[in-house]
């Protein structure tokens, strides 16, 4: 049973998705950081930031590199 709690939020923020896009290495994969709910993951592929396979997309880059610029 995980421990993660459950991301209820309809929309996710921008900061909230890039905190868990901000977990991708140099292949790409978004690796999910602990205590970051299972569900934020999910809206993220549902919402097109994260490709089914895992994969940050290019709609997920691009939120990235506005929030960077922003930042």
């Amino acid at each position: 049973m995980s421990t993660a709690p459950i991301f209820t939020q309809q929309n996710p923020t921008d900061a909230q998705l890039v905190s868990i896009l901000d977990h991708h290495y140099g292949d790409g994969v978004v690796y999910i950081p602990e205590n970051t709910p299972w569900s934020l993951y999910t809206f993220a592929r549902k919402l097109g930031y994260i490709s089914d396979e895992g994969y940050v997309t290019r709609k997920g880059r691009e939120l990235l590199n506005r929030f960077q610029q922003v930042s």
